[in-house]
């Protein structure tokens, strides 16, 4: 059996102090450590729920940016189709004038060469008739 004396006592003792000891010597750096770490993790976990929050704020207005870019592009585009259509439809018109004063130049240009020809064409045609005529009757008409 077990016996109960004095030296049970500066086990105890001793027990005690060794604790305390390796309490201040081992065990609290050893939890500083490592509440140090978890603290670290911590904040490295929240500064990353940050950067991501701020990557998809950013990301977001990127979009929208980008977004209200590619609508003021396709405004201006259509503006600038709409100007080019206009010009295009003056620069047209302007040409079916001058194509319909060409036109009206050379119809006149024309007729008088037509009443020219056809006023040759009449002295031409008596002057041949009266020879033809001459011919047939043997005789001069004129």
């Amino acid at each position: 059996m077990i016996s109960l004396d004095y030296s049970v006592f500066f086990q105890i003792i001793n027990f005690l102090v060794l604790i305390l000891f390796l309490n201040a010597l081992l065990y609290k750096p050893a939890r500083k450590t490592l509440e140090g770490r978890e603290k670290r993790l911590r904040d490295a976990e929240l500064e990353r729920e940050r950067l991501d929050g701020e990557l998809v704020r950013k990301r977001r207005d990127y979009e929208e940016r980008l977004s209200g870019a590619t609508r003021e592009a396709l405004l201006e585009k259509d503006r600038l189709i709409g100007e080019a259509t206009e010009e295009g439809k003056k620069i047209l018109d302007q040409a079916n004038r001058e194509i319909l004063l060409i036109m009206s130049d050379f119809q006149e240009k024309i007729a008088g060469e037509t009443k020219e020809a056809m006023a040759l064409l009449e002295k031409k045609t008596e002057a041949m008739a009266l020879e033809i005529a001459g011919k047939a009757l043997g005789r001069s008409l004129k």
